[in-house]
């Protein structure tokens, strides 16, 4: 069966975009009457809620390990707002972070001593600004005291959103119950309904919202617990201060969360740079304000620096940080390959590899041996910073074509990619093989190189600019091969590759590995990976084109893996 728990979330001058409406409400419940009492104390002097407070923290297995992390922030002189109303007492406090989320600490308790805990936890969308509620813009996620969620609201400069899925169900407890949410919009007493009028209202005439929520059990069976038919909280904006902003700027706010932590502060050039650039110092505080330590804290510094010397002003600061995080956060490292990570970003004559790269043990372990093979770096300088008009870096990642080891995409403001297929069993391809694919996509990558050198647009390649160029410049090799396949796809590299690179790519394999194989096994790896049907493949004399197909089929799972 179902147990319908209301719990009155007040969010004062939340309405001021509605007015006093009852916009999310049935049409049953548009009379509502506003709280019966309303004031503020100190925590020291709200008993009850000192109670559960410290009953909370003497229970830890009961607590949320995050909401249990909020209770170190109060002390006796916290603010505490409480409000009665239909004989259920809530208790709320506002507890804010260095990243500008905030937490709302709530404890509701009936005339029949039922109670609940939970949290609201206000995260914005730009965590550059001081939102009051009035005027929020992000999420807000509601979790029981005990870590069950109960649903995330999304609010837009005030205003509710509607829900993308109507009453979704969250993780269950135990006993197989879990909650979903909806909200309700509470009108105003009296004749006050405008923004510039709720000023006029009194404390217990402020609008606020109900938050429905119901709790379902598998099977029909009953909630294992009572609660209160309602909560309310105070979200702020009134006269008992207790808003979501934090007034300390985000420079600043980096250095007390590095000192607290005993920790490094920032550079004068590193808070500058955050001074400066808001959007970028709000996503980074939010990253590290969860995720800090030692090890995070070399990162972080090493994050800002990033930006500074490597992000792109041709794009927005959020299309910047979406790149970085795509790059760097989704699978974090630590240590020495930490280390190495740096090293490679900050040496010029290194490929720049993202940290999914790096965490790849059999390919980062190649690229470390194959980096400092002459023809390898003879193709890489051209991307050195002097005079380079692109940069090259490594990923793993999805690639268009499923079959493909790695694919090399046309670059994007200066970017070429080098992306190694994530869905393949690299484990059981030989070390050759991949030392091959290696040199293989960083001759497309040279290729993309030199036809961006002439036809660059804001850092990509423009393709009519490209054809007028090619077109009066037959004599070079590269523009006739581009002019005759009239586009600029793997083929049209293919083709010329096979004429230009097979000895190179040969070569190269055999700086890397010796006389472990021997120069027609070097050769196979070259025309097997991708060369094999181009037009210089079919110009091979047979026997030559049967000795490397035999030579793969017999030796391929002979050669190291």
């Amino acid at each position: 069966m179902m147990k319908k728990i209301k719990l009155l979330m007040l969010m004062a001058l939340a309405l001021f975009l509605f007015g006093c409406r009852t916009e999310l409400s049935d049409s049953s419940e548009t009379n509502i009457s506003q709280s019966d009492y309303r004031k503020t104390v100190k925590l020291k002097e709200a008993l009850a809620f000192k109670n559960y407070l410290t009953e909370a923290k003497s229970n830890p297995s009961q607590v949320y390990s995050k909401n249990a992390d909020s209770f170190s922030a109060l002390s006796d002189e916290s603010t505490v707002t409480v409000i009665v109303q239909n004989n259920v007492t809530s208790y709320s406090t506002v507890i804010k972070h260095l990243d500008r989320s905030s937490d709302v600490l709530v404890y509701s308790i009936d005339n029949e001593n039922k109670s609940i805990g939970f949290t609201a936890k206000y995260t914005p969308e730009d965590r550059t600004k001081n939102y009051q509620i009035d005027n929020f813009t992000g999420t807000v996620e509601f979790t029981s005291m005990d870590g069950r969620p109960m649903g995330v609201k999304e609010f837009s400069n005030g205003a509710p959103l509607a829900d993308k899925v109507a009453m979704s169900k969250n993780s269950m407890n135990k006993a197989g119950c879990s909650f979903s949410i909806r909200l309700i919009e509470v009108e105003c007493n009296g004749e006050h309904h405008s923004p510039s009028q709720i000023a006029q209202c009194t404390a217990s005439q402020k609008p606020y919202y109900i938050v429905e929520i119901t709790e379902v059990c598998s099977g029909g069976g009953q909630p294992p617990k009572g609660f209160p038919n309602m909560g309310t909280y105070d979200g702020g904006g009134s006269s008992t201060g207790g808003g979501t902003t934090n007034e300390m700027s985000i420079q600043d706010s980096f250095n007390y969360m590095l000192g607290e932590a005993g920790l490094p502060e920032l550079t004068a050039d590193e808070y500058t740079y955050i001074q400066n650039n808001q959007y970028i110092g709000g996503q980074l505080l939010s990253y590290f304000y969860n995720n800090l330590n030692q090890n995070n804290s070399q990162f972080l510094h090493w994050s800002i620096n990033y930006f500074k010397n490597y992000a792109d002003p041709n794009i927005s600061p959020n299309a910047a940080y979406k790149q970085f995080q795509n790059w760097f956060l989704e699978e974090p490292i630590s240590g020495s390959l930490q280390n190495e990570l740096f090293e490679d970003w900050a040496d010029p004559t290194r490929v720049k590899p993202t940290t999914k790269f790096k965490n790849h043990s059999k390919l980062n372990g190649i690229y470390n041996k194959i980096k400092t093979a002459s023809n390898f770096n003879q193709i890489l300088k051209n991307f050195m910073p002097e005079g380079a008009v692109t940069h090259l870096i490594f990923d793993i990642d999805s690639v268009v074509k499923p079959d493909s080891q790695a694919e090399t995409s046309e670059p994007v403001n200066y970017w070429i990619k080098i992306t190694f297929n994530k869905n393949k069993d690299w484990a059981n391809i030989p070390k050759v093989v991949i030392s091959g694919t290696f040199m293989h996509e960083l001759i497309h990558a040279e290729i993309l190189r030199q036809l961006l050198v002439v036809a660059n647009t804001n850092g990509s390649i423009n393709e009519a600019t490209l054809l007028d160029y090619a077109k009066n410049h037959k004599h070079i090799e590269l523009f006739n091969a581009y002019v005759k396949a009239k586009t600029n796809d793997s083929d049209f590299q293919h083709q010329y590759m096979a004429q230009k690179y097979v000895t190179t790519i040969a070569a190269f394999l055999k700086q890397v590995y010796g006389n472990k194989y021997t120069d027609v096994e070097y050769k196979t790896v070259v025309w097997m990976s991708s060369l094999k049907g181009t037009k210089a493949w079919n110009l091979l004399p047979q026997s030559e084109k049967d000795l490397y197909m035999n030579t793969f089929n017999t030796n391929y799972w002979l050669w190291e893996l």
